[in-house]
């Protein structure tokens, strides 16, 4: 799921390559950092539905210390979300091509 988000970013976007990576990379970043603190209960990269990601990242929004890390990282974290949201509503599309 990884590579295919990084593809997705570079076709869909009109990020930079170096960008792409860096949401590519907040996503694992988040993933263990909030999994180690208990507020996700799995890598945001395993999650294949759109319903298991969207409880996840409510649980990410509601935390003061994912919102703190999100506010000092000008909001990169909470669009690298959105980005991978849009990615999972369409990654049937996207592997189809």
């Amino acid at each position: 799921m990884r590579e295919y988000f990084l593809i997705w970013l570079g076709r869909e976007s009109d990020l930079s390559y170096a960008s792409c990576v860096k949401y590519y990379r907040a996503i694992d970043t988040i993933s263990k950092k909030y999994i180690e603190r208990n507020v996700l209960s799995n890598n945001l990269y395993n999650l294949d539905s759109q319903e298991e990601f969207h409880k996840e990242k409510n649980r990410l929004l509601e935390d003061d210390g994912f919102q703190k890390q999100d506010g000092v990282g000008h909001r990169m974290y909470s669009r690298a979300l959105k980005y991978y949201e849009k990615f999972l509503s369409q990654k049937n599309t996207f592997n189809d091509q």
